[in-house]
């Protein structure tokens, strides 16, 4: 308005309710709501993606997402589209997702993102997350003996 670049009756038209609204990486518990709001309207016969697996969440509930609800949204209308089979995987998010999940964890435990102890404890994680914390059963999804399963548990200090 000072700039004279917009009409001051219109501002005083659009001015009648002001909302301020975190950002998304504030509201990550939006985070799953909208993953199924966007994921109901970009689904299309075409499209064989039918859900998000708990891994992909994961990477999206793990990025801070500078361009709020706008990137999020075309993250997913990408992974819908690009995606070939049921279940949408964190292979089909941006690497930049994706890695930034990997990279957070593998940091919170001082590991090198890229290191095979990085992309072991993400998969020792997610087959807790998937068997709900039942050992025996985490250790059957990664293929390893209870034992194994165990002395992992103890390396990365995974309570």
């Amino acid at each position: 308005m000072e700039a004279a670049r917009f009409r001051q009756d219109l501002y005083y038209r659009l001015n009648v309710v002001v909302m301020k609204v975190p950002p998304l990486r504030d509201r990550r518990d939006d985070i799953p709501l909208l993953v199924h709001y966007f994921m109901e309207q970009f689904r299309s016969p075409a499209c064989p993606a039918q859900r998000m697996s708990s891994q992909a969440l994961a990477c999206l509930n793990a990025y801070d997402w500078p361009g709020n609800v706008r990137e999020l949204e075309n993250v997913l209308r990408r992974a819908v589209a690009m995606c070939t089979q049921e279940d949408i995987v964190p292979a089909n998010l941006p690497e930049n997702i994706h890695k930034s999940n990997l990279l957070t964890e593998a940091a919170d435990h001082g590991l090198n993102g890229d290191s095979l102890a990085a992309y072991e404890l993400v998969a020792i994680r997610n087959a807790l997350v998937k068997s709900n914390g039942h050992r025996k059963k985490a250790a059957r999804l990664l293929g390893i003996g209870e034992a194994t399963l165990y002395r992992k548990l103890n390396k990365y200090r995974i309570v």
